[in-house]
């Protein structure tokens, strides 16, 4: 899944630069919120405007008050916001993204969309949520589990059509193989599917 860059140059990324530190380093705990994101850049170009640290912390959920408590305070979660912030502000040509949208509410990832759909480097992203894939990315590609990378010009809903008519060609699928197709057909809350396939795998006998 990716955007296509703008930049011909690819961003290599010294060890020793500051997005490269840990959030739980001791001076990394020390530091305030907007402190950590200062000293990567004080602000940034987004699409047609320009946002300052502070402007870009509000939109990922942390108050002009929230931006003075200390890294070593925030909860796992706005860590991982900090963090993905950060990597923004240093603003490199390519970015991998593993579950970004993992502890994000609805209003701080519908933010997150908006900045990354602006974003003008390249964005590589695996993600369980179709509604983020759709929105952020240009090309669709799945894993089918046979060792190979297959491009889907329909995007999810072609993926989603070619597993559901297999497990409804097999005389074994399990009902819970189908229910966990459907929902991401069908789904409509975002940021359910974990709790639905928990709730799914729980009531399969076999763990399928």
């Amino acid at each position: 899944m990716s955007k296509p860059a703008e930049k011909p140059e690819v961003v290599q990324l010294p060890a020793e630069t500051p997005i490269a530190v840990p959030l739980n380093t001791r001076r990394a705990a020390a530091q305030r919120v907007r402190e950590a994101v200062e000293e990567i850049r004080l602000r940034i170009q987004v699409g047609r405007r320009e946002l300052s640290a502070g402007q870009l912390l509000e939109r990922l959920g942390f108050s002009a008050e929230r931006q003075w408590t200390p890294v070593g305070d925030l909860s796992g979660g706005e860590r991982r916001r900090l963090q993905m912030l950060r990597l923004l502000m240093d603003e490199p040509n390519v970015l991998l993204l593993d579950e970004p949208t993992n502890d994000l509410d609805i209003d701080t990832l519908t933010e997150f969309e908006d900045l990354l759909d602006d974003w003008p480097g390249t964005l590589v992203t695996v993600s369980h949520d179709r509604y983020f894939l759709e929105r952020v990315t240009d090309h669709v590609m799945a894993l089918p589990g046979d060792g190979s990378l297959r491009l889907l010009p329909g995007g999810v809903d072609e993926f989603i059509a070619e597993v559901m008519g297999l497990l409804e060609a097999q005389p074994d699928a399990t009902e819970v193989q189908v229910e966990r197709v459907k929902f991401l057909r069908y789904g409509e809350a975002r940021g359910d599917y974990d709790q639905v396939v928990a709730t799914l795998n729980a009531s399969d006998p076999h763990g399928k």
